[in-house]
Formats: C-alpha cells, sequence, structure tokens
C-alpha cells in the first residue's frame, strides 16, 4: 500500500507539473537588454484575426515594444501589420488605441503599403552569338 501511495504521488505531481508548463502564454512579454546602449527592451507581440466570412480583415500582427533608458525615460512604439483580402478598401492614417473603453488617438510616423495586386515584368529581346534571338522575361 505505502508503494501504491509514493506512486500516486509522484503520478499527480507529474501531472501538475505537465499541466502549468503546456498551459502557459504563448504570447508572453519578451526582456532584452542592449549592453551597448544600456537599453532595456520590453516585446509583447501577438497575432488577431477577424474569423467573419465578410471581413475585409485577415489578420493583424501588432507588437509593442517599449524602450527604457540608462537616464529613466521611456519611449513606447506600436508597430502594426494589417493584413487584407484583396481589392478591399485602402486605410487611412488615423490610429485609436482603446483603454479602457476610451479611445485614445495615436499619430502615424511612418507607413509602408505593399500591394501585391500586380506584378511588373520587362521582357527583353537577347541576339545570341549564332544569330537567333531570345526572349528574356524579369520582374
Amino acid at each position: 500500500m505505502q508503494i501504491l501511495w509514493k506512486f500516486g504521488k509522484q503520478l499527480s505531481v507529474y501531472v501538475l507539473v505537465l499541466v502549468t508548463t503546456s498551459c502557459s502564454v504563448p504570447n508572453s512579454i519578451r526582456y532584452q537588454y542592449d549592453h551597448a546602449a544600456e537599453i532595456k527592451n520590453y516585446r509583447w507581440e501577438h497575432r488577431a484575426g477577424d474569423m467573419k466570412l465578410r471581413s475585409p480583415l485577415v489578420y493583424i500582427d501588432q507588437t509593442f515594444l517599449k524602450q527604457r533608458y540608462s537616464d529613466q525615460s521611456v519611449l513606447y512604439k506600436l508597430y502594426d501589420v494589417v493584413v487584407l483580402h484583396e481589392n478591399e478598401f485602402r486605410l487611412d492614417d488615423r490610429v485609436y488605441l482603446l483603454v479602457d473603453n476610451l479611445p485614445i488617438t495615436l499619430i502615424p510616423q511612418n507607413r509602408e503599403d505593399d500591394n501585391w495586386r500586380t506584378k511588373d515584368t520587362k521582357r527583353d529581346e537577347v541576339l545570341l552569338a549564332d544569330s537567333t534571338k531570345l526572349s528574356v522575361v524579369t520582374g
């Protein structure tokens, strides 16, 4: 009976460790210290998608970055990568951050648009040594 009791305790500890390590939060805050610039970087990344069928949004990747400098000043940066379905509307330069259901207006400093709707191709004719023409497509 004693052996069975010890085995049960060991099994319960093993199951507890397994459950607590496998149920951890995947989107945790990562910390990195830059020794050269003496900056503490805290980064939180996550991906959110819209499950509605007719939504123009495919997904959005967001990164929140907090940088604490050696003089204790703090800089916050927010990066968004928004992926929309093809032929959807263009985004405006307006960004709102909701904190306790109160909108805070943010002013974007940089915006990059990548439109992969069409590919530019260029076709050239190359004359070979035996006087035949070869068509080369680039792009």
